[in-house]
């Protein structure tokens, strides 16, 4: 999860869409203007930067124009436990979780960033899509089988009443 705070309120909330923007300001934000917080608070760029990079520690360094780097910060990338992951309450979008109070996630030791990457689904949704028709045609099929097994034995049925 990236930590990001709401400039307005600075409440703090976790994030795993991790497609950020630059604002007017060159703070690194995301598509709901939460700034993206590094280890030193909110992490920016300056706006005269030519260009900046993300590492995998998630260290963003940055070159002016005339050719001197800097580094604007590291990504924090937290770590929540199961236990933790279960009391995260969904914000808005679904997209944006708060930590209820006096849990602290620890930074992530396991997990790397990468630049110019996004996590996306592990689900192919017009397969799952063609399965879910497939399955319900099954279903649909059985139940007329049923309906048809159904029939035959009342017909049966009544065929033994009569004589």
């Amino acid at each position: 999860f990236f930590k990001v705070a709401d400039p307005l309120t600075n409440q703090t909330y976790y994030t795993r869409n991790g497609m950020f923007l630059l604002d007017n300001q060159g703070h690194l934000v995301t598509a709901n203007g939460e700034r993206v917080q590094g280890t030193g608070g909110d992490i920016t760029i300056p706006p005269n930067a030519s260009h900046f990079h993300v590492g995998r520690d998630g260290t963003i360094s940055y070159t002016l124009p005339n050719s001197q780097s800097g580094t604007a910060g590291s990504v924090l990338v937290m770590q929540f436990t199961q236990e933790q992951l279960q009391e995260l309450a969904s914000v808005g979008d679904g997209a944006r979780f708060m930590a209820p109070p006096g849990m602290d996630p620890v930074p992530s030791t396991t997990h790397f960033v990468m630049g110019r990457g996004y996590e996306s689904s592990n689900v192919n949704t017009i397969q799952q899509m063609v399965r879910l028709i497939e399955a319900q045609r099954q279903a649909d099929n059985l139940v007329q089988r049923q309906d048809s097994y159904q029939t035959v034995l009342e017909s049966a049925l009544d065929t033994i009443k009569v004589q």
